[in-house]
């Protein structure tokens, strides 16, 4: 007899929305290279504790920068690329971090408060002690460990969005 597998329905869906959020990001994969025009690149600056409320940050990149305690309450940064960030105590609350991509990021002590996370490309990332209450994580892509993590204190809606942040991630 002959097995098939079968993905989970949900797994599935959050696949395709990181894969077309991803190729989003990318130019739609046209197979060369594609310039950011119009972003401003802040790969390896030093940004601790300044105040970048409430702007917009579309695309842009944010490699290996430094923004210990730095205030983005309500700013948009969607499809921005945090990797390898230092966002420790940063003010990330009301933030649109629709398919941003944090890897290898740390998020010790943020404050995530009403985030929208929906389909972020979430990995290696640091969490301890972010406040998470009122996240949207839908279709995010996250490690299995991070979720575990995440559900043992998630809690709140996302004003925004309506949707409850332990059902966005999946938990049990």
């Amino acid at each position: 007899m002959k097995r098939i597998f079968v993905w989970p329905r949900l797994a599935a869906r959050r696949l395709l929305v990181a894969c077309l959020a991803f190729l989003l990001c990318l130019g739609c994969g046209t197979g060369v290279a594609i310039a950011q025009d119009g972003t401003v690149n802040y790969n390896g600056t030093d940004l601790v504790e300044r105040d970048l409320s409430d702007t917009d940050f579309i695309r842009t990149t944010f490699v290996n920068a430094n923004m210990k305690r730095t205030n983005f309450h309500k700013s948009r940064l969607m499809g921005a690329t945090l990797t390898r960030g230092y966002l420790e105590e940063a003010d990330l609350s009301d933030t649109d971090l629709t398919a941003a991509l944090l890897d290898r990021t740390s998020l010790v002590r943020a404050n995530l408060k009403n985030a929208n996370l929906t389909a972020a490309i979430i990995t290696s990332t640091t969490w301890e002690e972010a406040d998470i209450e009122g996240a949207d994580f839908t279709d995010a892509i996250l490690n299995r460990e991070a979720i575990v993590y995440l559900c043992s204190y998630a809690s709140g809606t996302n004003p925004t969005t309506g949707i409850d942040t332990r059902e966005s991630l999946g938990c049990k």
